[in-house]
């Protein structure tokens, strides 16, 4: 039953039985031209809406947005062999294809979870560090005495440099998480910018229509082309070219074939060529920005790693600590105190020689491992 019948005869209180029928007709959708790639396309869109809400496309690789916008490099592939047969020149469509998936296999999942994992690292880090200063507090507030300064002064090294471990796996993990982000964007633009490229036409021309311009523009400059060419040929790429040409006169006349011919090829270089060069460039320029977002993107993670101190406790155990007292002239030292400072007299081999600084450490610099994000 059509939805806009009415069940059981005529409703109550609508139409009077008397009365001609006026319902309005069926409402009808007009017909909408389909995209010879529309699931492409829509995957495409629905990507776009994605990327605005959440920052990403949710992919787990590169590789499946640059297979939606492959469709736009189609046009290369049909009118290629027309272009180098015109211009003398290789086909470049698979060179084209190359250069488009040159960012096909970045693995966006798996560097996520890179980013958790130095997250949870700096986190557990972070939680390490508040341990082991909560637990040191009392036992600092109660031990007096040279021992007592020098252990300090180690273990404040040692929590710096436990929170410059921290500060390299949090800035690393923000650092990264932006470089995944510009490059799934830019992955995005360049799918989308190329898909935008499509078409099948060169004008009003598909690939077939083009290669029948060139075939024709050939016959005409053979010798004595007129049995060669029909008069239908003739106003097909006539209609083609915006030639006003008649086919009698052809006919009367075999140079005017040759005219014709040079006037079919002049229309190839003036309007084919550019037009196919412009496709071009427009890939290339798309594909460039692409490149520029993810190097500069690459380009911050690897000043990153470069920054990274890769053995930061180092020296820590045998250089001299920052606030070491002077060496007694006397090996007794003074009644202890506590318990802690009775130890020390146990152990007189703590007293160091010198009162030497330790030597500046990364965390005593300004900037650190944070620099690498400017």
């Amino acid at each position: 039953m059509d939805a806009w019948d009415v069940p059981g005869g005529v409703p109550d209180g609508l139409l009077d039985g008397n009365e001609p029928d006026e319902r309005p007709a069926p409402p009808r959708a007009a017909p909408v031209g389909r995209h010879p790639y529309q699931s492409e396309v829509d995957y495409l869109r629905d990507l776009g809406t994605r990327l605005d809400l959440d920052g990403g496309t949710g992919e787990a690789t590169s590789k499946p947005v640059l297979d939606a916008g492959r469709f736009g490099l189609e046009f290369f592939r049909r009118f290629g062999p027309a272009y180098a047969e015109v211009t003398g020149t290789r086909d470049d469509a698979a060179a084209l294809v190359r250069r488009y998936d040159a960012h096909r296999e970045i693995n966006y999942a798996g560097l996520r979870a890179d980013v958790e994992r130095h997250r949870q690292v700096a986190a557990t880090l972070d939680e390490r560090i508040l341990d082991f200063r909560n637990g040191a507090s009392p036992v600092f507030a109660a031990w007096q005495g040279g021992a007592a300064e020098q252990a300090k002064s180690r273990f404040d090294s040692f929590l710096a440099r436990a929170e410059d471990v921290r500060d390299q796996f949090a800035d690393l993990a923000g650092v990264l998480e932006a470089a995944i982000d510009a490059a799934d964007r830019a992955v995005y633009e360049q799918a989308a910018g190329v898909a935008d490229l499509w078409t099948d036409r060169v004008g009003t021309l598909a690939a077939a229509d083009v290669e029948f311009v060139i075939d024709f523009a050939r016959r005409c400059a053979a010798p004595e082309p007129g049995p060669r060419i029909l008069d239908d040929e003739i106003r097909r790429v006539a209609g083609y070219c915006g030639i006003e040409v008649n086919p009698i006169l052809c006919r009367l006349n075999q140079q005017t074939f040759r005219v014709l011919g040079e006037d079919v090829w002049a229309w190839l270089e003036t309007v084919f060529v550019p037009f196919y060069r412009a496709r071009v460039a427009g890939v290339q320029a798309v594909c460039a920005a692409g490149d520029t977002v993810i190097g500069g993107a690459w380009q911050a993670l690897t000043a990153m790693l470069a920054d990274v101190n890769g053995d930061p406790f180092a020296g820590m155990f045998t250089e001299e600590p920052h606030s070491a007292p002077p060496a007694r002239s006397a090996p007794v030292p003074d009644p202890p105190t506590d318990r802690f400072a009775a130890q020390s007299v146990e152990e007189p081999d703590i007293v160091v020689a010198d009162d030497r600084p330790v030597p500046e450490t990364r965390a005593d610099r300004p900037g650190g491992i944070s620099s690498a994000l400017g």
